[in-house]
This record gives structure tokens, C-alpha cells and sequence, in this order.
């Protein structure tokens, strides 16, 4: 467990240890159902002494609900999230600081929670916390999502979106990382990290399948930009330009079965036919589509010829 969590969840305690040691009359001022909330808290430092942190996540819950001031309640809350954290409860704690998130953001000291977030979403994916020990991408995922969702710092979630698409690329939902490397591209359009990672994955895409060539040119266009916007010492460059050449490649044959298709008796099209040739000799005149596209004009429309 991360000691920075451990170090602030204590000094919270001690905090609300020291407020129960003033007077009555103060103590009563600031705390709804006293007697009862003092018994929780004691529990609770019990609890902690002996590492029994699930149980001392209990008395900070009980404790958060005999409150009515909204921040006593988000100060026992985010205890019962942390002490859940501690006790390696990740899929309550995740809950319990997602209910935080979205009934007491106010009250909330955000960057902390950020990072203890992150923290959670790593214990989830190396099975940290969780039932036997299996591993949960997913709830990573859905963490980072709640990340962003609350970022409070614009510059880190940038970050965090790159975390993001590259968890959701790494469980095949590639649709959704697209969807997220764009999403940084609007919020910075010359960011090559987004440029790269984007071209990237579309390549790898339009491998898989790309019958009408969007996803290939897609590729092409993200890995010009990103030779556009890096730096010339960038050591992605030359994948990136391996990325533009096997695009090229494919999108060239993708065009040469198109055109060969209108030539088939059974689909006699040769005005389309004609021009994918065309596009084809202009265009990828330096692939062997190309080449053979010249060859076909040659033999099926000498008069483009010349």
C-alpha cells in the first residue's frame, strides 16, 4: 500500500481524534449524534491499531451516516474509502469513492483522490484486492474513466487519457480508444503522443479489416500529422513512416481489387473500373498496384496510355 495514502489517512484520523477531545460544548457544536459518533471513531482507532482496517472502514461509514452536515459526512466517508483501500477491499473502495465523487466533490481534496484512484486501478489490474487475486482490467478502465470524468487539472488529464486509450487498446476495445486518443486530439491537436498512439492503433486496425479503406486512410493521415508536429529526433518517426508505407501498400492493393472487379464479365463496369485505374496510376505509381494498374490501362484503355 502506497505510504503516501497510509501517512494521510493517519494524519486524518488524528484529526478527527483531537476534535473529539475538546470540550463538550465545542464537540456538540461541530459533531450531530456525539456520544454515538465518539464510540465510532474509538472503534475505529482500535481497529487501525490492529491493522483490521475493513472493520474500522465500518465505524467511519456508521459514523458518516449520523452526520447531516455534508462535510462531516464527506470527512468519514472518504475514511471508510481509504480504510477499504487498506484493508485491499479495491472493489468497495472503488465504490466508495465513486459515491464520494458524486455526492460530496466539495468537500473533496481532489488531487489526493486522483491519485489514490490510480493507485486503485493498478491493484486491479495486477489482481491486487480482488477475489483470489484475478485480475480486473476492466475496473481499471472504468477507474480512469471516473479519473476523467472529476480531473481537476487539465494538463493531467491529458495524461490520464493516454492511460486510458492505452488500457482499452490493451483489452481489444479499440473502437473505445479511438474514441479517447480523439478526444485528446480536440483538447490538443498538436500533441504527437495522441498523434502516434492513434496512427498506431488504426494501422493495427486496418490490418485486421478494412474492406472500404477508411481505417487506412485514417492511418495516413494520423502518421503525417505526427510527422508534422514531432519533434525530427523523435525515435517514433521511422515507425511512423512504416505505418504511411504499409497503409500506402494497402490501400494501393484495396483499389487494384476494386478496379479488377469492375473488369469481371459477371460485373462489367469499366467506366468505374477506368478510374480507380487512373487514381491509381497518379497515386501509387510507387507500388506494385501501380505498376500493375499501368499494365491494365495499357492492354484495356490504350488511350489513357499516353
Amino acid at each position: 500500500m502506497n505510504i503516501f495514502l497510509k501517512t494521510q489517512f493517519l494524519l486524518l484520523t488524528l484529526c478527527s481524534a483531537l476534535l473529539l477531545s475538546e470540550s463538550a460544548v465545542n464537540s456538540l457544536e461541530e459533531f450531530e449524534n456525539y456520544d454515538a459518533t465518539r464510540v465510532l471513531l474509538r472503534e475505529a482507532e482500535d481497529h487501525i491499531a490492529q491493522e483490521k482496517y475493513a472493520k474500522a472502514a465500518k465505524c467511519y461509514q456508521k459514523a458518516a451516516n449520523l452526520q447531516t452536515s455534508e462535510e462531516k459526512k464527506a470527512e468519514y466517508f472518504y475514511l471508510e474509502a481509504q480504510n477499504l483501500m487498506l484493508g485491499k477491499k479495491d472493489t468497495k473502495a472503488f465504490r466508495a469513492y465513486r459515491k464520494l465523487l458524486k455526492e460530496y466533490i466539495y468537500f473533496l481534496p481532489l488531487d489526493d483522490i486522483m491519485e489514490q484512484l490510480r493507485e486503485l486501478a493498478g491493484n486491479f489490474e495486477q489482481g491486487n484486492g480482488t477475489i483470489f487475486g484475478l485480475k480486473d482490467p476492466d475496473a481499471a478502465i472504468d477507474i480512469y474513466q471516473l479519473i476523467i470524468e472529476h480531473e481537476p487539472d487539465g494538463r493531467q488529464s491529458l495524461t490520464d487519457r493516454l492511460t486510458l486509450a492505452a488500457k482499452q487498446e490493451k483489452e481489444f476495445y479499440y473502437e473505445r480508444a479511438v474514441k479517447t486518443y480523439q478526444e485528446i486530439i480536440k483538447l490538443l491537436p498538436n500533441d504527437p503522443d495522441a498523434r502516434f498512439c492513434l496512427a498506431r492503433l488504426l494501422e493495427k486496425m486496418a490490418q485486421e479489416r478494412d474492406a472500404d479503406g477508411v481505417l487506412s486512410r485514417a492511418a495516413i493521415r494520423e502518421a503525417r500529422r505526427f510527422l508534422e508536429v514531432s519533434s525530427a529526433k523523435d525515435f517514433r518517426r521511422p515507425e511512423a513512416e512504416e505505418i504511411l508505407k504499409s497503409a500506402h501498400l494497402r490501400e494501393g492493393a484495396r483499389m487494384l481489387e476494386r478496379a479488377q472487379f469492375y473488369l469481371v464479365k459477371y460485373h462489367y463496369k469499366p467506366e468505374i473500373a477506368r478510374t480507380y485505374l487512373l487514381d491509381l496510376r497518379r497515386d501509387f505509381s510507387d507500388t506494385p498496384a501501380g505498376e500493375q494498374a499501368k499494365a491494365i490501362l495499357d492492354e484495356k484503355f490504350p488511350e489513357e496510355a499516353k
